[in-house]
């Protein structure tokens, strides 16, 4: 895997296979077969709204630790997905983020921590994820470069909603990450949520923006669902130079 600065086809392909196989380990009761050179360190179940799931995994090789979180796949990851509040990022002076997904990953944080503390702090960290995976990941990846001693911390998302603040992606986009969110142009979740929502019940606004270093493509299926799907990103990954 080259570490790179921008998204190369290798590391690109690597982290939308672990997309895929967080989507087939959900199905599977946390069971997937790791890429070639990986080993599976653990698996991450989360609380989403009530409900106990299995949101992604962690693997390693010799030199890398990739963490990796599916998308929406329940009633209840919509409607975390839909949660759209915001709350202080707890762990960084970093701003507001989406309340529905920093509540998810809350809830297995511990887990996490754990288990990359037990892998070697030398090994460069990777993080990827898939629509409301992405989201977590984008949260989680940030916590990493704050509290964590690994040199070099990668976050590759694939079809994000967006996460957070302007003060959110700022805080982010100095946080020395090293990252890249890939974009269907025909794909609607990246435009979501708005930039300015207002709930006037609270009498709030809330502001969202996107990480800027973006990776866009044109990929058109025919359907909304196809647009989004892990497939067409992975396809997009694929067909990088």
């Amino acid at each position: 895997m080259d570490d790179l600065n921008k998204p190369d086809r290798k590391t690109a392909v690597l982290l939308a296979d672990c997309c895929l196989l967080a989507y087939e380990g959900a199905r599977n009761g946390g069971d997937f077969k790791a890429p070639e050179g990986f080993v599976k360190a653990a698996s991450l179940r989360g609380n989403v709204l009530g409900q106990n799931e299995w949101i992604g995994f962690i693997i390693e090789s010799d030199q890398h630790i990739i963490v990796s979180f599916r998308g929406s796949q329940s009633e209840p990851d919509w409607a975390a997905t839909g949660d759209i509040e915001q709350v202080a990022y707890p762990y960084a002076s970093a701003g507001l983020a989406h309340d529905g997904f920093l509540g998810i990953y809350q809830s297995f944080r511990t887990d996490l921590y754990k288990a990359i503390r037990n892998r070697s702090p030398r090994k460069s960290l990777y993080f990827t994820g898939h629509s409301l995976g992405a989201g977590i990941a984008t949260l989680a990846s940030l916590d990493a470069a704050e509290n964590t001693v690994n040199p070099i911390i990668y976050m590759y998302n694939f079809g994000s909603p967006k996460t957070g603040n302007r003060r959110f992606v700022s805080s982010y986009s100095k946080s020395g990450i090293r990252y890249c969110r890939f974009v269907n142009r025909e794909d609607l979740v990246p435009l979501l949520p708005p930039g300015k929502i207002t709930d006037f019940s609270l009498g709030k606004n809330y502001y969202y923006a996107h990480l800027p270093n973006q990776c866009l493509f044109s990929l058109q299926t025919g359907t909304i669902a196809g647009n989004h799907s892990m497939a067409t990103y992975y396809k997009a990954a694929a067909q990088l130079p």
